[in-house]
Formats: structure tokens, sequence, C-alpha cells
């Protein structure tokens, strides 16, 4: 009976260690923000799409690896 105590103790207290670790937030960088000129309606929208895109791909984890590709995309979305 000793023994169950013992080992009841121990996986509660190794239970609240490992989801007190995996609470813990990751540090993040600070990034310098610049300044954007919006001149119209278009710039707006236009930054206001890229900023939600970023937005979602940092949240999801996404990172591109082919600059190169997501510009072709997008110039050739351009003449359709």
């Amino acid at each position: 009976m000793k023994q169950m105590k013992t080992l009841i103790v121990t996986l509660a207290a190794l239970l609240i260690t490992i989801s007190i670790s995996a609470q813990q937030t990751i540090k993040q960088t600070e990034t310098k923000q610049v300044p954007v000129e919006l001149i119209n309606e278009s710039d707006t929208l236009q930054y206001a799409l890229g900023a939600f895109i970023g937005q979602w791909m940092v949240k999801n984890g996404f990172e591109m690896e082919d600059i190169y590709s997501v510009v072709s995309g997008l110039w050739y979305c351009r003449f359709v």
C-alpha cells in the first residue's frame, strides 16, 4: 500500500511538471516596424490582404523556401 502511494505521488508530480513546462510561452524576437505609406484604397486593400496572409503563415508555421515561386504566381495572376 505504501508503494502505491509513492507511485501515485510520483506520477502526479510528473504530470504537473509536464503540464507546466508545456504551457511556457516561446520568447519572440522583436521586429522593427517600418511605417507604410498607403496612397489610395487599392494600396490599403493590398496591404491588408498581405498582412492577413502573413499572419496566417506565421500562425500555421508555414515557411517559404522559394520566394521566387510565390512572386511568379502572383505576377501570373495579373495577366490571367
